[in-house]
Order: C-alpha cells, then structure tokens, then sequence
C-alpha cells in the first residue's frame, strides 16, 4: 500500500513540474528566434533583388552592343554581313534565354533560389562570353 501512495505522489508531482508554464525566458527565446528568421528572409528578399538588379543591367547592356552591332550591318559587305547576321542571331537566342531565366529568378522559393542564381550565373557568362568572341567579327 505504501509503495502504491509513493508511486501516486511521484506520478502527480512529475505531472505538475510537466505542467508548469514556460517562464518568460523562454517566451523570449522563441521572440527572438521569430525575429532572427524575419531578418534571414529579409535580407535574404534584399541580396536577391539585388542580384536581380545586377544582371539586367549586365543584359541591358549587352542589348545596347547588339543593337550597335545590328546598325553596323548596314556598312557590311554582303558576304561579311551573312557572317554578322548569324553572329546576331546567335547572341540574341543567348540573350533571349537569359531574360528567361531572369525572370525565374524572382519567382522561386529560398530552397531553389541557390540553384536558379547558379543557372543564371552560367547563363549570363555564356553570354558575356559569345559576346567577347563576337567583337573581333564586328571590328
């Protein structure tokens, strides 16, 4: 009988430390992890519209050359200006698929945005470089 009231007690004491409310401690604790995550997201949203930012100014840029270059097509020789014209047509589908990605971009998750901004990167360098490799054809 004894072991059975010192068994009882144990049990409603265990259940009353279980039921005991969080001190303001923890209230605090879960505060301020709330408002770190707040801050990852918003300077996460911040870096990312930057990004953004960043590479339509590298592709506006690279329009503005195509542009030029198309003008030049008028001062070509016929048999160079085929030659130009496939050059254009190239960088402008390179252009066209990083516009695409571009526009991706701002419409993924946190989880996929490492890996959408790692295609973009590959990308836009894949354009940076067909434009180098074309200048020599429009000096």
């Amino acid at each position: 009988m004894y072991r059975y009231l010192l068994s009882a007690l144990l049990i409603a004491t265990l259940a009353l430390i279980g039921c005991e409310k969080p001190n303001s401690t923890e209230r605090v604790s879960t505060t301020e992890v709330r408002q770190e995550t707040r801050t990852e997201k918003a300077t996460q949203t911040v870096q990312q519209e930057e990004y953004r930012k960043k590479v339509e100014a590298d592709i506006e840029k690279l329009e503005k050359q195509l542009d030029a270059w198309r003008a030049k097509l008028k001062d070509a020789s016929k048999e160079n200006r085929e030659k130009l014209e496939q050059t254009i047509m190239r960088l402008d589908e390179k252009r066209a698929e990083a516009r695409k990605r571009l526009e991706k971009l701002g419409e993924q998750s946190k989880d996929a945005w490492e890996d959408v901004k790692k295609g973009m990167d590959g990308a836009l360098d894949d354009l940076k470089d067909a434009f180098d490799k074309a200048k020599e054809n429009f000096k």
